[in-house]
């Protein structure tokens, strides 16, 4: 083989092991954050805390009246 393309192979290894180690301290750091895994799993449980936090504002407000 020449020389470049056992740099290429090389250079290729190293990008996967790469990812896959990024991947997997992504995962433990959402699960430190105790954040759902799914980047739009994680949108709908900060959205549906938001709501929840507005419900009881305007439950407060209509309590007050």
């Amino acid at each position: 083989m020449d020389s470049l393309t056992i740099i290429l192979l090389v250079a290729i290894g190293v990008f996967i092991i790469g990812n896959i180690l990024l991947s997997v301290v992504i995962r433990k750091q959402k699960k430190k954050r105790g954040l759902p895994l799914n980047s739009h799993d994680a949108k709908i449980y900060v959205l549906k805390s938001k709501m929840d936090v507005l419900h009881s504002r305007v439950s407060r407000l209509e309590s007050e009246k």
